[in-house]
């Protein structure tokens, strides 16, 4: 499975240098948001442009 078909189906991205690539030539987005015990969540999907 390819990158962005793993990203597209877990949701969550790993810290190492190909998808920090991805990351900063936005083929993938990160998205973050404050749950109610106030703490910080965060989550991927691809690009819709390119999906």
């Amino acid at each position: 499975m390819g990158l962005l078909a793993e990203i597209s189906h877990s949701k969550w991205v790993i810290n190492d240098n190909w998808y920090r690539s991805l990351l900063f030539n936005r083929y993938f987005l990160e998205y973050r948001y404050v749950n109610k015990e106030y703490e910080i969540q965060r989550w991927s999907d691809v690009h819709p442009l390119i999906r």
